[in-house]
């Protein structure tokens, strides 16, 4: 309505809406799938329509923009440690709640993709400029590079953190190192209609028991602790369930 800029107004938006993190945790509590449904669905066009514009004969023309494969590639290295990295380093003891040490500070600066709203914003600086052949050398020099750069910092960007993804958790396996898991809690049931969530089991008609945030442990169903009806759990006499009776403490 004031004419500022699209994606900011979004980012604005977003920050007011959650701001102090009551939306993002009654989210949570409902178990609301459509958000996440509607960010994964966006998300998909989103990066589906990159693919198909990405000017991919313009990466290499080292006679008419000056780049090539090495160049770019060291752009994209140079990019991802120099962006965000050394800032969140220099300033993740303001942020106690976001970094508590320096390798989350380094892993959250690392893991910043570059998406969207770069191809957001070059094309619509593109509209800015005269159309290619119609400005001073300058104007046409910039609008011949900045588009295959900033395509191609998009590409490097998905390439290198997928990767990331996969390659960190053969490191972790290779090296033995556990997942953080979570005691188990009890969420009370809304109604007798919502469904049983991805991290949790039915312990009955009133409560739900999550035992982390992603999933639930795969295990038995016969191995569950029942509600007795005394207001307290009954468990299994076996060894795989005196493990999983931690999530009394919790309880």
């Amino acid at each position: 309505m004031l004419g500022t800029d699209d994606l900011l107004a979004c980012f604005v938006a977003g920050n007011a809406m959650n701001w102090d993190g009551e939306y993002l945790k009654e989210t949570e509590e409902r178990h609301d799938e459509v958000n996440s449904c509607m960010d994964v669905i966006l998300n998909f066009g989103g990066f589906m329509y990159i693919g198909t514009i990405i000017p991919w004969k313009e990466f290499n023309q080292p006679d008419i923009t000056g780049l090539t494969y090495g160049r770019l590639i060291g752009l994209g290295v140079l990019v991802l440690l120099f962006r965000r990295i050394p800032a969140i380093l220099a300033m993740y003891k303001f942020l106690p709640k976001v970094c508590k040490d320096y390798k989350e500070a380094l892993f959250m600066g690392y893991f910043g993709p570059i998406g969207i709203g770069a191809v957001f914003y070059v094309e619509h600086t593109r509209h800015l400029f005269p159309e290619p052949g119609l400005g001073d050398i300058e104007e046409n020099n910039l609008t011949r590079v900045m588009i295959p750069v900033v395509y191609w910092l998009v590409l490097f960007s998905i390439v290198v953190h997928g990767l990331s993804i996969p390659a960190l958790n053969a490191i972790y396996n290779f090296y033995g190192v556990q997942p953080i898991t979570e005691d188990a809690v009890e969420i009370r049931r809304k109604s007798m209609r919502v469904p049983t969530p991805v991290n949790a089991s039915v312990a009955d008609s009133e409560v739900f028991i999550a035992y982390n945030r992603f999933s639930r442990p795969v295990f038995d169903q016969a191995d569950l602790p029942t509600a007795n009806g005394k207001g307290g759990y009954s468990y299994p006499d076996n060894e795989k369930t005196r493990v999983q009776r931690r999530y009394s403490r919790a309880v």
